[in-house]
């Protein structure tokens, strides 16, 4: 590792008050400060301990052989270990912490903290965004609450109920990186855990989408996994070429599950409150098809800073992110259409004029306002534009076998 990496990871450490805790290492399981609070080995170990106990005549309990977790051997990992992670963890309860570091930057992009006890889960942005979500099976999205200075804004996220276990497991972040990755060495340690290592990245393609990668450069990854076949940890520290000149990135995930089936999720004061404040809207097409028509119909203003997001689902890719810069209300609308300049969508609060707009709204498309990774009223379908009507055509002239 070279004095700049070095110094580099260091400083990222020191930001997210985990200085020295970037690195890769078999003794480095314990992260503390704000974004990944507590000790992940205690928490691992105590759970490893608890899930390989056994009972003796007399009543005490010790501790078996350990043996390797599901789908972990010498040789590494196999398909499947991430979908027992996910089976596992969801049936007991835990606290789970997750983030994103832009070594490039220097800073921590993306973290959150998850709780989760019996299908019901809290989560918090660990980011200073003041933005904390409830799940309950009961509804069909979390619903959220920010605090914005001056009060507070609500909304409700769309989420299908199977799909909900796997975002608050986050096996989808599993399942990449293990797919990605070369998780070829794994040995038992003395605690319990399996630790195993990877050196390099064996299927690229299977990276989280979440990263605009071309061509990976490095790889590197660390997984320590319970008996039972959870994550207790899992770091991967990469870099990648995008589709830009000459842009290199360098970014470092870190996973942390811990207290097994020692959390509690008692509901939020506040949930009432956004059930009867998130926002609903409608999503049509302009008669013309010129633009996306979007109306709040009810709940509280849309605050500005929203991002509304486009997705071009036949191209699946953005079609373009605008931010609001004054707040909706119920009533108010939103016009979204093509100008030509490349840029994708353009918002606007008034109706395109005939020569604001390049071309009519084509193919399908989702739209959605979110803050942060919540949406305001969830995924919104964009109807799809009418077909015109065809020319009349003559009736036509009889055959001679049909006279």
């Amino acid at each position: 590792m070279t004095t700049q990496r070095r110094t580099l990871l260091s400083a990222v450490g020191a930001l997210a008050g985990t200085a020295g805790c970037l690195r890769l290492s078999g003794e480095e399981t314990a992260t503390t400060g704000d974004g990944m609070a507590g000790s992940d080995a205690a928490g691992a170990s105590t759970a490893a301990t608890d899930e390989t106990g056994t009972a003796t005549g007399d009543g005490a309990a010790t501790a078996s052989e350990p043996s390797f977790p599901p789908y972990v051997s010498e040789d590494g990992t196999r398909d499947g270990l991430a979908d027992v992670h996910r089976s596992v963890l969801w049936r007991t309860s835990y606290e789970l912490d997750f983030r994103i570091v832009d070594l490039n930057e220097g800073r921590v992009q993306h973290a959150w903290r998850t709780r989760h006890e019996d299908g019901r889960a809290a989560k918090s942005l660990q980011d200073g965004s003041r933005l904390h979500a409830f799940y309950d099976d009961a509804d069909e999205g979390p619903y959220w609450r920010q605090d914005v200075g001056d009060g507070y804004t609500y909304g409700q996220a769309r989420v299908h109920a199977m799909t909900q276990e796997k975002l608050l497991t986050e096996t989808r972040w599993v399942e990449g990186f293990l797919k990605a990755g070369d998780w070829s060495s794994a040995e038992l340690r003395e605690d319990g855990l399996a630790r195993v290592t990877a050196p390099g990245v064996e299927w690229p393609k299977s990276l989280p989408n979440w990263f605009p990668v071309r061509e990976v450069r490095e790889f590197e990854g660390e997984l320590l996994v319970r008996e039972s076949g959870t994550v207790a940890a899992l770091t991967v520290e990469f870099e990648f070429e995008t589709n830009r000149v000459e842009d290199v990135q360098r970014r470092r995930v870190e996973l942390r599950t811990r207290d097994l089936g020692a959390v509690s999720v008692p509901t939020p004061d506040w949930l009432g409150t956004a059930r009867e404040r998130a926002p609903t809207a409608s999503v049509s097409l302009a008669e013309d098809a010129s633009a996306i028509v979007v109306e709040q119909t009810d709940g509280n203003p849309m605050r500005p800073g929203t991002k509304v997001v486009l997705y071009d689902r036949r191209n699946r890719r953005n079609a373009g992110t605008t931010e609001l810069d004054d707040p909706v209300e119920p009533g108010g609308r939103l016009y979204l259409s093509f100008d030509g300049d490349g840029d994708g969508a353009r918002l606007t609060r008034d109706p395109p004029t005939a020569d604001d707009v390049a071309h009519p709204i084509e193919g399908e498309y989702d739209l959605w306002c979110r803050r942060g990774p919540f949406e305001y009223f969830g995924v919104a379908h964009v109807p799809r534009p009418r077909l015109a009507p065809r020319d009349p055509q003559p009736p036509a002239t009889p055959g001679p076998s049909e006279q």
